[in-house]
């Protein structure tokens, strides 16, 4: 513990201190980019309270009533906002009537009540209103009458509206219909082709079987959302945990070349899981929607079973191609890796200029369940061939490493502010997949020969450490990120939330990676 105050939380407190010193407050005054600042950086309720004060500005400017009720949703602020708008219900002013009650069917679409948000929706009078004819488009979207979404998609276009949502709207409505001929048209429309944006662009392409745009535009689709910031914090996460499993074969180091062929690999393999879920979203018609149940399938068979699929294949090509003796350790190494080269392009994916917020999360939850599923569905394999175990045991670890994606996944894509029994789910999951993980490199270090030298266990524990002091410094590099970005104010937002996340799990690694307890030839407790 002295140690860690030392490297860690002393360097720390310091380098707060200088950049509150430092860096400048963003500047208030110019208040739309201070609301943008807030939702870049995910304050929401810096953003709300900002919002509120430019509603009072001006009250008939229908954007800033959208930002406010999206603001007050996200930070959990949902019972003042349809007070307030029922009061301007009775209004003599039709302008503000039609605002108010815009407003209410804007707070039902965050509620994710699309039926009661389209009947007020269609009260209100001004049909040229801007956002109106997208909103009533998709809630005809949701509610499936492609018809009528149409229709109001059309006109927002139209109108010259909000272009931009009608055209992702529309071009859903087309994809749902699987209409070629529409979308051939759509695509070569000389204005509105050119607005498409990528992902509806690719997913046209491959209903049309154009496969040359269709890899092109996934190509492309990487250099809009890639910022430097968010490379740092990608390379950074993928450095930290690279450098643990490197270090993992304590006796016999494997080879970094392989690794980072490894690590290569799954970056490129990686890019067909867009292939993959057009495939099943387009061809099999499996999206998250419908009921609960229905949701949950859809994590467990296409979430979970896709990138399992995606991250095991460069496994395997070690596993079956290699021609040096591995140990069981090794493999499971491999497997880490590989799902590390996944985790860091899905990263790069995060961290745009709205996600930088997310580096401490993904580096401590996300990236570290990617390499845990990995090593949980090559296991079987592992057992096959050093234990002799039964065939059916690749399948089961398998399957099961499906499960606890899908599980995982669902648990947090349905619990949007984080509580309630889905987030009590998550965690539970978080802390059993972290205690199989610590079994599973307990076995297979105890069944790899060239582990068992007199300081082994010793030189392990030293790497669990060092493992948690760099997950530790992750937090810090995102704090400095944001405060030179957007400011010491957006970066103060997310300190606490920021130190409770890495400190419950550095509490829960300390335990599962830096306390081996091995016993020479030992498999049976992780089976």
């Amino acid at each position: 513990m002295k140690k860690y105050i030392l490297i860690v939380l002393i360097p720390t407190a310091f380098i707060l201190f200088l950049i509150h010193w430092i860096v400048p407050e963003p500047n208030e005054t110019d208040i739309d980019d201070y609301i943008a600042k807030a939702f870049a950086t995910a304050n929401y309720k810096i953003a709300r309270k900002a919002c509120w004060r430019r509603i009072k500005t001006d009250f008939s400017n229908i954007e800033y009533h959208r930002d406010y009720i999206y603001a007050s949703h996200k930070s959990g602020y949902k019972r003042n906002p349809p007070l307030y708008y029922n009061s301007y219900l009775q209004s003599p002013d039709s302008e503000t009537v039609d605002l108010a009650t815009y407003a209410l069917g804007y707070i039902k679409m965050q509620e994710e009540d699309e039926a009661g948000a389209l009947r007020l929706y269609l009260k209100v009078k001004n049909n040229k209103l801007t956002y109106l004819n997208n909103s009533i488009g998709y809630c005809y979207l949701a509610l499936k009458d492609y018809e009528k979404a149409k229709y109001y998609l059309r006109r927002e276009i139209k109108l010259k509206g909000y272009v931009e949502g009608a055209l992702e709207n529309y071009a859903k409505v087309l994809i749902q219909e699987k209409n070629i001929l529409e979308i051939n048209r759509l695509l070569a429309h000389p204005e509105l082709g050119k607005q498409l944006n990528l992902k509806n662009k690719r997913q046209f392409y491959y209903l049309t079987g154009n496969f040359f745009s269709y890899c092109t535009t996934i190509l492309r689709s990487h250099r809009q959302y890639i910022i430097l910031e968010g490379i740092i914090g990608a390379l950074l996460i993928t450095v930290i945990w690279f450098t643990f499993f490197q270090r993992l074969a304590v006796v016999k180091p494997v080879k970094t070349k392989y690794l980072l062929q490894v690590l290569i690999l799954s970056v490129v393999i990686s890019q067909f899981t867009y292939l993959l879920h057009d495939f099943a979203e387009m061809t099999l018609q499996l999206r998250f929607e419908g009921s609960p149940a229905e949701k949950f399938f859809y994590c467990v068979a296409v979430i979970g079973l896709m990138e399992e699929t995606i991250k095991t294949i460069p496994f395997l090509l070690i596993f079956f191609f290699t021609k040096e003796r591995v140990e069981p350790v090794e493999l499971i190494i491999y497997a880490a890796v590989a799902a590390l080269g996944f985790a860091f392009v899905e990263n790069l994916a995060y961290f745009d200029n709205s996600g930088l917020s997310r580096i401490t999360g993904r580096a401590m939850t996300a990236t570290m369940m990617h390499i845990i599923l990995s090593a949980i569905a090559v296991y079987g394999l592992v057992l096959y061939r050093f234990k002799k175990s039964f065939r059916i045991w690749i399948l089961v670890f398998f399957l099961s490493a499906c499960f606890l994606h899908g599980s995982y996944d669902f648990c947090l894509l349905v619990t949007r502010q984080m509580n309630g029994p889905f987030f009590i789910v998550w965690v539970c999951l978080f802390i059993l997949s972290q205690i199989i993980f610590s079994g599973i490199i307990r076995k297979t270090l105890a069944n790899s020969k060239s582990f068992h030298t007199g300081n082994a266990a010793e030189r392990l524990r030293k790497n669990g450490q060092l493992l948690l002091h760099n997950l530790s410094y992750v937090l810090l590099i995102q704090y400095i990120i944001i405060s030179v970005k957007y400011g010491v104010v957006f970066a103060d937002n997310h300190l606490d939330s920021g130190m409770i996340t890495t400190y419950v799990c550095i509490f829960v690694l300390s335990i599962c990676l830096t306390r081996y307890k091995i016993k020479q030839g030992d498999w049976e407790c992780c089976h």
